[in-house]
């Protein structure tokens, strides 16, 4: 009877921010050490700042498409990249790439498309804020830690200075 490995499913939060490409490098040299794995990269936007806002029907599916597109392109060139500079080798096996747009509340977007999916870990990136300016943004990582149906990596980007 042949019975086929369960995919290694990996939830990448993205945004534009250098610690969410850490992110984005960590999940993907994690999902290249499993022999089937998928990756599903969620970017979740505030709809006014994104100028989804004034878009409804089909122009608002046409504005999330694209950015779905933008965003799956940009994971397939960072895979690329990754992989001709030999930080990972996955021609053989590459991952799947599932994109997903949200919008609103990040961290509870975050954990539900992981538990949607059944996702064996989280990955996100974090600014390491402490103190007041981590209690005014309320860190979408110390959330998912709390809330996330799965283990979560919390990455920091090389810039980010650890505290002694």
């Amino acid at each position: 009877m042949f019975t086929a490995k369960k995919q290694y499913v990996i939830v990448v939060g993205v945004d534009s921010s250098e610690p969410a490409e850490a992110a984005i490098e960590q999940a993907f040299e994690i999902a290249a050490s499993h022999e089937r794995s998928e990756i599903h990269a969620i970017s979740v936007t505030d709809r006014f700042e994104s100028g989804l806002a004034a878009a409804t029907g089909d122009g608002l599916t046409a504005a999330v498409e694209g950015t779905r597109a933008k965003l799956a392109e940009r994971l397939e060139q960072k895979l690329d990249d990754m992989h001709r500079s030999g930080r990972i080798d996955c021609l053989a096996r590459p991952p799947r790439i599932v994109t997903h747009l949200r919008l609103e509340r990040p961290a509870h977007e975050i954990a539900r498309l992981a538990a949607v999916v059944r996702a064996d870990l989280v990955v996100v990136g974090t600014h390491g804020r402490r103190g007041l300016s981590r209690l005014l943004t309320r860190s979408v990582a110390a959330t998912l830690v709390r809330t996330s149906p799965c283990r979560v990596l919390v990455v920091r980007s090389p810039s980010v200075e650890a505290v002694a």
